[in-house]
């Protein structure tokens, strides 16, 4: 059943923004909701997920807060605080450093943030081009490609099932991988900067950068 947002959303983005603008939150009341993620922080699965609306992701304040060693304060009229902890409190719940990878080989090198996609992709019995703006993150590690899970749903329906997430297209199921692993060279997927990547060979994808724009077919 799909999700609708029927009230204000006040969350981070996947950039970690403290605070949006108010036209632009307004702007979300009454948009579809397209999927909803588990958040992980340092392998700790957060209590309240991730929703994403039009490509962008919105994380639950009082949850990362939290778990970066905030306290979380809501006042109607000056909107919501946080002020980090300190003290023996602070040292307790603060995260530790993430472990990024298990083969020494770190993803961050390959890493691009590109603005615009093009998926040419055969639906059905057509083959169609689909265009789509926003934020596309792709990493190019040990000769193998790939795309965060929330790149992803811009063109694919994703579900979630812990530990796997099901990738469909025109209601056909393309892949099945596992969420949460550290990387590893050939995985299918890994866990890097809070989001999951699939590796686009497991989609029967290739990737190629034209500029500022990610250009993806099938093999």
């Amino acid at each position: 059943m799909r999700k609708y947002i029927i009230g204000g959303i006040v969350g981070f983005t996947l950039a970690f923004s403290l605070s949006a603008h108010a036209e632009e939150a307004a702007a979300l009341i009454g948009r579809t909701v397209q999927g909803a993620f588990p958040v992980k922080l340092n392998g700790q699965t957060l209590p309240n997920q991730a929703i994403v609306v039009d490509g962008t992701s919105y994380l639950p304040v009082r949850a990362i807060g939290e778990a970066l060693g905030y306290n979380i304060m809501f006042d109607p009229d000056m909107g919501i605080t946080l002020e980090r902890r300190t003290g023996p409190e602070a040292q307790a719940t603060s995260p530790a450093a993430p472990v990024i990878t298990e083969t020494g080989t770190s993803p961050e090198a390959g890493y691009k943030k590109l603005t615009k996609a093009v998926f040419t992709l055969t639906i059905g019995d057509t083959v169609k081009t689909l265009k789509k703006s926003g934020a596309f993150d792709y990493i190019d590690v040990d000769g193998n490609q790939y795309l965060s899970i929330i790149s992803l749903s811009n063109i694919y329906t994703v579900s979630w099932s812990d530990p796997l997430f099901s990738i469909s297209l025109n209601n056909r199921l393309v892949a099945s991988v596992t969420s949460g692993a550290a990387y590893a060279e050939g995985t299918n997927a890994f866990s890097y900067d809070g989001t999951t990547f699939v590796n686009l060979s497991a989609l029967g994808l290739h990737a190629a950068i034209d500029g500022d724009t990610l250009v993806i077919g099938e093999e």
